[in-house]
């Protein structure tokens, strides 16, 4: 199974899960835009099963909406 998964919020493979042993809050957290939620977990639960979670929570349609940076597009090098 992976270990680091895809942030649904800005598409970088950044995604890492931190399961508690047992039961607990486990947190999933993007290293590249920071995204972070908590989730509970139970003795069960498995890394992927709170990724699911949390892209199921991200997708919600009564999810309140995401501010999107005013980055630029990125501009193709030109050639010489």
């Amino acid at each position: 199974l992976p270990s680091v998964f895809t942030c649904p919020q800005c598409g970088e493979e950044a995604i890492r899960v931190k399961l508690p042993q047992g039961a607990g809050s486990a947190i999933v957290q993007c290293g590249s835009c920071g995204l972070k939620r908590e989730f509970e977990a139970t003795p069960s639960s498995q890394v992927v099963d709170i990724y699911c979670m949390f892209t199921d929570t991200f997708y919600a349609k009564d999810r309140p909406p995401v501010e999107k940076s005013e980055q630029k597009p990125e501009q193709p090098a030109s050639t010489p």
